[in-house]
């Protein structure tokens, strides 16, 4: 997800034969976190409504005071919802922004008992007897195409990004590369650790395969996102 919070979630069990990587726009942490900012604001807005009714406000024009007080309620509870529904939107639209990495809700799947990999972005298949290496990816680098031309030698004012991937060893002698995820690090979230190394390190362990990690510099992630001017 193009953003602070990851819009996919694992699914794996023990005892369930399929293991999935699902796109989700509204994870229980998110929701937890949109309920609790609800209640929030309606606590603020209870002892707010609270005090403007019981209190006197200052006089505006002939405008009545109960007028008045209607109109500084109203505009405080347009504020506090409207900017819930604005962070609402904005998770909306960035989930959007990464639906090119799955179809109808799936990014991956995985059955245990045939060793099958669906890809259904891509729609392709694997058989157990068709590749003979799996390996999970993840390399973390700089987005510098998002940046301004003003700030291509502060290294701090490039976001990081972190692609995760499956790297698949054909049975023919070729590779495939299918990603994942494209998650976006900003802020605290930008902690490798904290932010998208414990879902990864559960995807490895769900599939029992070979995980790699990598960090590109700056001048690595300018070549490979502006070929054109590397080359010049």
């Amino acid at each position: 997800m193009t953003g602070i919070c990851r819009s996919w979630e694992l699914k794996a069990d023990d005892f369930d034969d399929c293991i999935e990587i699902r796109n989700v726009l509204f994870s229980r942490r998110m929701i937890a976190a949109i309920v609790a900012l609800l209640a929030w604001m309606l606590l603020i807005l209870g002892v707010g409504i609270t005090m403007i009714l019981l209190g006197d406000m200052p006089t505006l024009g002939d405008l009545p005071q109960p007028l008045l007080k209607t109109f500084i309620i109203a505009f405080f509870c347009l504020a506090g919802f409207g900017a819930i529904g604005i962070f609402i939107a904005l998770l909306i639209y960035t989930t959007l922004q990464n639906a090119s990495l799955w179809k109808d809700g799936l990014r991956f799947q995985y059955h245990k008992s045939s060793g099958e990999l669906f890809f259904p972005r891509e729609h392709v298949r694997y058989a157990r007897n068709d590749y003979d290496q799996l390996i999970l990816g993840t390399t973390k680098g700089y987005n510098t195409v998002e940046s301004s031309e003003n700030q291509r030698h502060r290294k701090a004012q490039f976001p990081f990004v972190l692609e995760t991937y499956f790297l698949i060893h054909r049975k023919d002698g070729t590779w495939v590369r299918h990603l994942i995820a494209y998650d976006a690090l900003t802020g605290v979230f930008d902690r490798w650790s904290k932010a998208t190394h414990p879902a990864v390190v559960k995807i490895q362990e769900s599939l029992q395969c070979q995980l790699v990690k990598r960090t590109m510099s700056l001048s690595e992630c300018r070549a490979a996102q502006h070929p054109t001017t590397a080359l010049n």
